[in-house]
């Protein structure tokens, strides 16, 4: 009796539930850049540490894959239905030979399992960032997709936040005390969040400087900067991260720098640096006014917000994760493998071969990453695939230093030179957090695109965007 009475009702819901699905299919596609690729921006780099029940093996079982699959089926169907498209820049045609090679690197590889694994994951992420290449974007699309960015660096930055003020411990990954999404190493690691955030911070930093766009005001959109850098800063110093800090330093100096060079952009950055002078001046004194009159408070304070994270940048220590010894057998294997490579995700394969002959002082175990991203594009993909990144990231920034990218979007460029100092110590090229950078290039160069040279002489990327508002009122 009880199965007859729930039958119905399981056959209503997933009734209702497929054509909910299908309505939202449709406003997916009529509009993606406004839809879904936003929500997969804004869900990095929370959604990687989610799982969700699909039948697919790690690291496709997570949130994220599943937001990009869905972006990438929807853009597709956006440009089949519609049958709207642009050129793509020349840097997007680099990256797709790039991938082909990457692809071709798994019929020689030592471990091919592996190295397709790898590929399917390559894939997917320079198959989205050329689809966005090639939609016909406008600057509400590119700055639907730079807030959604943003977003996703103040929810971690108010997650850590929530963390320290409940007297909460950070989740527990490798070295305890340093603030991470999950515990899980295979989800998250705190280097490569803190590198996940260098975009939502680069990005707050030129809306704190210049505002956009119209209909958030000067005010409301500058505070809006200025609280998400904050919340940002904060957990990329929780997560103790040094190659993190020192982007974190590149990225602010940077954007100060290119900021300034826009026209009128000099008074802006004069009024910011002014701005940050007299706060951190406050705070040094309002610390030692709380450390004089209620020094039990400010001992709490300090147990908290600087033992461990911050005791780990500023102390002295040896290399912890031996990449002096992963180098120098990377090196080893480089001498005769730099050719063609030895295949994608195979460096850990090669370095357990030639680890023994390399000469290094301690044992640092086996299956070790590279630890950094060149060395392990020269080993895995060879000088071929090596060269082709390289002049991928070339023309990346000889397209950004184009006067209308500059004037739309100055952070992009000190922010892909911190994205490149940060993955030094990184071989996370296959992460999403990574090639999002260069997704949401290919949204600036579309949206660029329409505005005439003559518009864009004199004015701030503030008034860029409330010119392109203006004219679609």
């Amino acid at each position: 009796m009880l199965e007859s009475q729930t039958a119905p009702v399981v056959l209503i819901v997933l009734l209702v539930s497929a054509i909910l699905g299908v309505i939202v299919m449709r406003v997916f596609v009529a509009r993606p850049s406004r839809t879904i690729v936003p929500l997969y921006a804004a869900s990095l780099p929370i959604a990687s540490a989610i799982d969700v029940p699909i039948p697919f093996p790690a690291p496709f079982n997570t949130m994220s894959s599943l937001l990009g699959a869905i972006a990438i089926l929807t853009c597709t169907a956006h440009l089949l239905v519609h049958r709207r498209a642009r050129i793509p820049s020349a840097t997007a045609g680099i990256w797709a030979l790039f991938l082909g090679w990457v692809c071709l690197t798994g019929f020689w590889a030592l471990n091919p399992v592996s190295a397709f694994n790898t590929v399917l994951i390559a894939s997917s992420l320079i198959v989205l960032m050329l689809i966005i290449a090639v939609l016909p974007l406008d600057v509400k699309d590119f700055d639907t997709i730079r807030l959604a960015v943003m977003i996703s660096g103040l929810i971690v930055g108010l997650y850590a936040v929530f963390l320290q003020a409940a007297g909460a411990r950070f989740p527990i990954h490798a070295v305890g005390g340093r603030f991470s999404l999950s515990a899980d190493p295979e989800k998250t690691d705190p280097n490569i969040l803190a590198a996940s955030l260098l975009m939502p911070l680069g990005l707050a930093l030129e809306q704190m400087i210049l505002g956009v766009p119209k209909w958030w005001g000067h005010w409301r959109s500058r505070s809006l900067g200025t609280i998400i850098a904050l919340f940002t800063t904060v957990a990329i110093l929780f997560t103790a991260s040094r190659g993190g800090l020192v982007s974190t330093l590149i990225i602010f100096a940077g954007t100060l720098f290119y900021c300034a060079k826009i026209p009128g952009g000099r008074r802006h950055v004069k009024r910011v640096l002014r701005n940050i002078t007299v706060t951190l001046a406050g705070v040094v004194v309002a610390g030692l006014l709380t450390a004089y009159f209620f020094p039990r408070f400010s001992a709490r304070i300090e147990a908290r917000l600087v033992n461990p994270p911050i005791q780990r940048l500023l102390s002295v220590q040896a290399d912890p994760s031996g990449r002096t010894e992963i180098w120098q057998a990377g090196t080893l294997a480089c001498e005769d493998h730099c050719a063609v490579g030895v295949g994608l995700d195979n460096f850990a394969d090669i370095y357990n071969e030639v680890y023994p002959f390399s000469g290094a002082k301690r044992n640092v175990g086996f299956n070790r990453v590279a630890h950094n991203l060149f060395l392990a594009l020269a080993v895995e993909t060879g000088l071929v695939g090596l060269t082709l990144f390289g002049v991928g990231i070339a023309l990346e920034w000889a397209g950004l230093s184009n006067r209308r990218m500059m004037t739309l979007a100055p952070s992009l460029k000190p922010l892909m030179v911190g994205l490149l100092v940060a993955n030094i110590f990184l071989s996370a090229v296959w992460f999403k957090y990574f090639w999002l950078v260069f997704t949401v290039i290919r949204a600036a160069e579309a949206s660029v695109a329409p505005l005439a040279d003559a518009e864009q002489d004199h004015l701030l990327p503030s008034q860029v965007r409330w010119s392109a508002y203006a004219a679609d009122a």
